[in-house]
């Protein structure tokens, strides 16, 4: 099990959501907080769940970024 709190790397924070969870970043637009993230199956990369058309990715693949597990309760 994943430690929701823990930071994860875009990997883990990708194959996270293709298991279904509900992804956040604080990262992407500090100036309008943090942006909760989905996974799209046809682009097979993480999006914004409201603007899907929005594509969340890292600056590099291999560190780790303030990404996160929203807790079920919390989407």
């Amino acid at each position: 099990m994943i430690n929701k709190d823990y930071p994860l790397t875009w990997t883990e924070a990708l194959r996270a959501a293709k298991d279904g969870a509900v992804i956040e970043c604080s990262a992407c637009n500090p100036d309008y907080g943090n942006i909760t993230a989905i996974y799209d199956p046809i682009k097979h990369v993480l999006v914004d769940w409201i603007w899907t058309d929005w594509v969340l990715t890292p600056d590099a693949a291999d560190i780790v970024a303030p990404w996160r597990i929203v807790p079920p309760d919390n989407n």
